[in-house]
C-alpha cells in the first residue's frame, strides 16, 4: 500500500473521530459571528461577535486543527488572525496584517504551517508563516511571491509539498514547491491552460489536477508527477463556463457548475485520471446552481440555487457517480440567495448561509436516505459573506 493510500485511510479515520463544536461566519459589515453547535440536534447558538478584518470581510479560513481562524478584507486590505478557544469557541484577535486590495480569501497549507493570500488584481501572492503556539503571522522571505496577473487561491497536494496557482488575467498554471520555510519556488515554467482559469482541484490521492477554464468553457486535466510536475491530458468541454469543481471523497467522480441550469458530471479514470462524462453528462439543478457540496460519506450531494434560494438534494451512485434527485427534490431555504453550504464533521447536519439576506438554514441529514429535515432558520444581523467555517476536534 503506497503513501497516497495511507493518507486517504488516515483522512477517513480522522473524519469519523471528530466532531464540530463551533461555527463562524463573516457578514457584510465586517463582523464575525460565533456559534456553538448543539451535540443533541446540531442547532447553532450565538456565542458572541468579534470585529472582522474590516467591511467586506470574505469567507473565513481555518487551520486543520481548528486552533486559528483567518479573515481577509479586500476593502481594508488586510488579513486578521484569531485564536479559537477550544472550550468556549470564543475568538481572540492575534493581529492584523497588510495585504493587497484585491485579496479575497486566504488558504492554509494542509499541515497548518503557512498562510497564502492571493491578490487577484495584481501579480502578488502574500506568504506568511503561522506561529504554532500563538497564531501570529510572519511574512516569509520578503513577504510575497510574484506570478502573472490575477492569481487565484492555491491548490495544494495533501502532503503540503506543492502548490498550484492559476492566474486568471494572463492564463497560466504555476507549479510551485513549498520550501521548508514556507516560501514558494518554481518547479518548472508555468503552463498555459484555457482562457480565464480559476482555482484548480486535486484528487484526494494527489494523482491529478483539474483546472476550470471559465473563459474557454473547458476543464484542463493534468497528472501530477512525484516531483510535482504536470503532464497534460487535454481538456473536456462542459456546456457554459465552468467555475467551481467538486471531487468526491474517493477521487472517482468530479462535478462542476457552469452558470447554466445544470450540473455536469464526470468519472475519473483510475488509471489515466482523465475525465469522461457520466451518462448524459448533466442533471438539472434549478436555474443557477452554486458549488455542489458532497456529504462526507460520499453518498449524497446538495446544490444550492443561487437565484431561487432552493437547496437541491441528490444521491450519488457509488458505481457510476451519477446524480439522482432525491424524493422531494429540494428544500426552500427561507433566504434569497445562497452563500454556500457546510457540514458538521460527521455529516449529521448541514448549514446553508443566505448571501442575499441574513439567515442560516439548519438541517438534519438522514444518514440512510440523504433527506434533509429542517432544524430551524437562524437570523443574523447582516448578510453572510460565505459558508460557515466549522471548528472540528478529536473525540478520543
Amino acid at each position: 500500500m503506497d503513501a497516497r493510500c495511507n493518507a486517504a485511510i488516515f483522512a477517513l479515520a480522522f473524519r469519523r473521530l471528530t466532531e464540530s463544536r463551533f461555527a463562524y461566519v463573516a457578514v457584510t459589515a465586517g463582523t464575525i459571528y460565533e456559534y456553538s453547535v448543539s451535540r443533541t440536534n446540531g442547532t447553532l447558538t450565538q456565542i458572541g461577535t468579534v470585529p472582522g478584518a474590516g467591511a467586506g470581510a470574505t469567507a473565513l479560513t481555518m487551520d486543520p486543527q481548528s486552533r486559528f481562524l483567518f479573515a481577509v478584507s479586500a476593502t481594508a486590505t488586510n488579513v486578521s488572525s484569531y485564536t479559537i478557544n477550544s472550550r468556549t469557541g470564543a475568538l481572540s484577535l492575534v493581529g492584523t496584517y497588510t495585504v493587497g486590495a484585491g485579496a479575497v480569501q486566504a488558504a492554509v497549507d494542509p499541515l497548518g504551517r503557512y498562510l497564502y493570500v492571493s491578490d487577484s488584481t495584481t501579480t502578488t501572492v502574500h506568504m506568511f508563516s503561522i506561529d504554532q503556539t500563538t497564531g501570529a503571522l510572519t511574512g516569509i522571505a520578503g513577504g510575497t511571491f510574484t506570478v502573472l496577473t490575477g492569481p487565484q487561491i492555491p491548490a495544494f497536494d495533501s502532503f503540503g509539498r506543492y502548490a498550484y496557482i492559476s492566474t486568471n488575467s494572463v492564463p497560466r498554471v504555476n507549479l510551485l514547491n513549498i520550501l521548508s520555510d514556507g516560501s514558494l519556488s518554481n518547479i518548472a515554467a508555468a503552463i498555459t491552460p484555457g482562457a480565464s482559469p480559476l482555482q484548480g482541484s486535486i484528487d484526494p490521492l494527489n494523482h491529478a489536477l483539474y483546472v476550470p477554464n471559465n473563459g474557454a468553457g473547458t476543464i484542463s486535466m493534468y497528472t501530477i508527477g512525484s516531483d510535482g510536475s504536470l503532464n497534460s491530458l487535454g481538456t473536456v468541454s462542459p456546456g457554459g463556463a465552468p467555475s467551481t469543481l467538486t471531487i468526491d471523497p474517493t477521487g472517482r467522480f468530479l462535478y462542476t457548475r457552469t452558470g447554466t441550469a445544470n450540473i455536469w458530471m464526470y468519472s475519473i479514470d483510475q488509471t489515466t485520471y482523465a475525465l469522461a462524462p457520466i451518462g448524459g453528462g448533466t442533471i438539472a439543478s434549478g436555474t443557477n446552481p452554486r458549488m455542489l457540496s458532497i456529504h462526507p460519506s460520499g453518498r449524497f450531494a446538495y446544490a444550492p440555487d443561487q437565484s431561487t434560494a432552493t437547496l437541491y438534494m441528490y444521491s450519488i451512485d457509488q458505481t457510476t457517480g451519477a446524480l439522482t434527485a432525491l424524493s422531494g427534490t429540494s428544500r426552500a431555504t427561507g433566504g434569497t440567495a445562497t452563500a454556500g453550504c457546510a457540514f458538521d464533521a460527521p455529516g449529521s447536519y448541514l448549514y446553508q448561509a443566505d448571501g442575499g439576506g441574513s439567515t442560516i438554514s439548519q438541517y438534519y441529514v438522514d444518514s440512510s436516505s440523504g433527506q434533509l429535515w429542517s432544524q430551524g432558520v437562524l437570523t443574523a444581523a447582516a448578510t453572510p459573506r460565505g459558508p460557515l467555517a466549522m471548528a472540528n476536534y478529536n473525540t478520543y
